[in-house]
């Protein structure tokens, strides 16, 4: 079982109302209800810097002419080896 903190924490209650339906329909308590939406929050954040580090790193160094030259032909040469019609 993995360690776990209390704590005391204020919500809107349309917020916790909102949360309790979930909570209901997987048979959750509210702790592990939150702790996945937490969870869950946490991983896209992760998930969107990591596109956006992406992003940035391809756009200081593009790909150059000639890599989008072999990428097209390795990608033509493929579709045209494949065995379905």
């Amino acid at each position: 079982m993995r360690k776990a903190a209390k704590l005391t924490i204020s919500l809107p209650l349309e917020l916790l109302d909102a949360v309790a339906r979930p909570q209901e329909e997987r048979g959750e308590n509210r702790s592990e209800t939150i702790a996945h939406l937490l969870d869950a929050a946490l991983r896209r954040e992760q998930e969107q810097a990591e596109i956006e580090r992406y992003v940035r790193g391809y756009r200081e160094h593009p790909a150059s002419d000639d890599e989008v030259a072999l990428s097209d032909r390795l990608a033509l040469e493929a579709a045209n080896s494949d065995p379905w019609p």
